[in-house]
């Protein structure tokens, strides 16, 4: 377990954190990090196009039961109320300050979120590139982040 939540500070650059009681591993939402959730084919078509257009692998959580992805990103969305509005149509949400994001754990028993694909160092997309791939995954006009 310690070794995991070595692995998402150091490599990472995640704030990790342990719940003991429950093992649980989660990160907050803070000024420096954001998080943009999506539905399960949404999530997949904007991590693809991201790829497609960066050549690297975002961090991306997903729920197995629900296939709904949590794309990690550098918060730097200014007009979240407008970002909100925008993503209302595609059931998509910009996590606010102070939410509390699971990661995977070893634990069993805990919430099942997995990683789409396994994060190898500390890369996190600009908030503004998720949205762009939004927008043109989803056929919407581009926000204002």
């Amino acid at each position: 377990m310690l070794s995991r939540i070595h692995y998402y500070r150091d490599v990472c650059g995640l704030p990790a954190v342990l719940h003991a009681a429950t093992g649980r591993i989660a990160i907050r939402i803070s000024p420096q990090l954001g998080a943009i959730s999506l539905p399960g084919v949404l999530g997949g078509q904007v991590a693809a196009r991201l790829d497609y257009w960066h050549g690297v692998l975002v961090p991306v959580v997903m729920h197995p039961a629900t296939g709904r992805r949590i794309f990690l990103v550098r918060n730097d969305i200014d007009d979240r109320a407008g970002v909100q509005e925008w993503l209302h149509p595609v059931n998509g949400d910009v996590l606010d300050t102070d939410v509390e994001v699971a990661l995977p754990s070893p634990v069993l028993g805990v919430e099942r979120w997995t990683w789409v694909d396994w994060p190898q160092d500390a890369y996190l997309p600009s908030g503004a590139d998720v949205l762009a791939a939004i927008g043109d995954c989803a056929g919407l006009a581009v926000a204002r982040a």
